[in-house]
């Protein structure tokens, strides 16, 4: 061949190679997340249309991303160990809110640095109370329970299944959150130990739960991270660590402070990661 030839072969090759990589980026993106509401989080359950100009909070996020990336998002909504599974079986591309534990690295990739989980580019903050009935003796202190007089009950395949079980405690899992109050308004239960924005919402729209409170010391306050499938990591390596490190920047230039000031009344609410010390509730945007 002669050196003519050679050279627009080469050029053709090199062309190919850059327009695949600019364009080397996936049309859809599906997400996988739990069906039911999540104030701020996400406001809508898996049977109610999203609220396009107010979805929450981390749909919010994922707006963002999808038009700054130019890619579609499709919404699946499952019990979270399903999401887990699905992630991990590469049926699904990322799943949120996930807390990181060790073990669930099985299942797909969180953001990492110098080896480490990288918090500086986690999705959101949330925290975990303890609810039971008004009544009931037992306590959280901020370090232990008091009083405690039988098992807690927890959502299942949640972290902090793994927080109580570390502290000795009986832990029941149930993936509904309906059950496991009721289990604890039976007196069934010690209590239940959940997210703050998922309990409180729904006891305070179901009668059936007006006589359970909520401790105001949260058991835990934990980063949660935006999760990738191995097999997204491998096609779009790039891209995948662009959005990380878009979620880093979100926070660090105020864009989910000032995101979050559409749902709370921050007059109250000097930290946008203590959930709970804010005033404003479902319903009251």
């Amino acid at each position: 061949m002669s050196t003519h030839w050679l050279s627009i072969v080469l050029f053709l090759f090199i062309s190919s190679i850059g327009s695949a990589a600019e364009t080397d980026k996936p049309n859809t993106i599906s997400f996988c997340y739990i069906p039911k509401a999540n104030f701020p989080f996400v406001l809508n359950t898996q049977d109610e249309p999203i609220i396009t100009s107010h979805p929450g909070i981390s749909l919010q996020i994922i707006q963002y991303l999808a038009q700054k990336y130019h890619f579609k998002v499709i919404h699946v909504r499952s019990p979270w160990k399903r999401c887990l599974m699905q992630l991990k079986q590469n049926s699904v591309d990322a799943s949120f809110h996930a807390v990181y534990l060790p073990k669930r690295l099985e299942f797909g990739v969180y953001p990492f640095k110098n080896g480490q989980i990288d918090t500086s580019r986690k999705m959101i903050s949330n925290s975990f109370h303890l609810f039971k009935l008004k009544d009931a003796p037992i306590t959280w202190d901020g370090t232990t329970f008091q009083n405690l007089n039988g098992p807690l009950g927890a959502t299942l395949g949640f972290s902090i299944v793994d927080t109580l079980n570390n502290m000795g405690i009986d832990v029941v899992e149930d993936f509904s959150l309906e059950r496991l109050l009721l289990r604890v308004k039976k007196e069934h239960l010690a209590g239940f130990v959940g997210f703050y924005t998922i309990a409180k919402p729904l006891m305070e729209t179901d009668n059936r739960f007006k006589d359970i409170v909520m401790e105001p010391i949260p058991v835990e306050t934990i980063p949660m991270y935006l999760m990738f499938s191995k097999q997204m990591q491998t096609n779009y390596p790039t891209l995948v660590e662009q959005l990380w490190d878009e979620l880093r920047i979100i926070h660090e230039q105020g864009l989910y402070r000032q995101w979050m000031q559409s749902y709370f009344d921050y007059d109250a609410c000097s930290d946008p990661d203590s959930i709970s010390k804010c005033v404003k509730q479902a319903g009251e945007h």
